[in-house]
């Protein structure tokens, strides 16, 4: 008996019996006709079911940012928007713990009035300007702690105020101020 394949037409000889056994009705000149028809759509095995992503968000960690940002939770967890935040959270980081070195290797008080209350009023005084290799907070560079040792050995640990008379001290030194009596000042 001859029949078209369903595939690709072309006509073939097939048996009543093998005709009559088709449970489709579909029939087909070779495997490779059959396997383009019976596998277009459709899936052996059962998809995998489909998660949604659960998403969560957070706030950026880094105190000048504090812009919010959605997360996946699959992904490894952080606590920045950014690679820039969190750099910059790490290196504040960083900064704080050597001045609190800093403080604790100077005696953790000043060494004129003996204030000792709050680490932030802490300033380092270079006794000698001209040996100043570089300031202990300056331009946002952080050194190794050997350097700063090296360099904090060159300072006095004064709190604000008494860093703030040096400082006037020094200027009255170097700038001779005759013109001007304070006390005759109106404030």
């Amino acid at each position: 008996m001859l029949i078209n394949c369903n595939c690709c037409g072309v006509e073939f000889d097939k048996s009543p019996t093998e005709v009559k056994r088709s449970k489709s009705g579909k029939h087909f000149c070779s495997r490779s006709c059959s396997a383009k028809i019976n596998n277009l759509g459709v899936r052996r095995h059962k998809p995998k079911p489909v998660k949604e992503p659960n998403l969560v968000t957070k706030r950026c960690l880094w105190h000048c940012c504090g812009k919010e940002f959605v997360q996946e939770n699959k992904t490894r967890a952080t606590d920045f928007c950014s690679r820039k935040c969190k750099n910059s959270y790490s290196v504040q980081k960083r900064r704080i713990k050597l001045k609190l070195m800093a403080v604790k290797y100077k005696g953790g008080k000043c060494e004129r009035c003996g204030y000792d209350k709050c680490v932030d009023s802490f300033d380092f005084h270079h006794r000698d300007p001209t040996e100043k290799d570089f300031g202990i907070g300056s331009s946002g560079i952080t050194r190794s702690w050997e350097k700063t040792k090296k360099e904090l050995d060159k300072c006095l640990l004064l709190c604000a105020n008494c860093h703030r008379e040096e400082h006037y001290n020094l200027k009255r030194t170097i700038y001779i101020i005759e013109s001007i009596n304070y006390t005759d000042l109106d404030v």
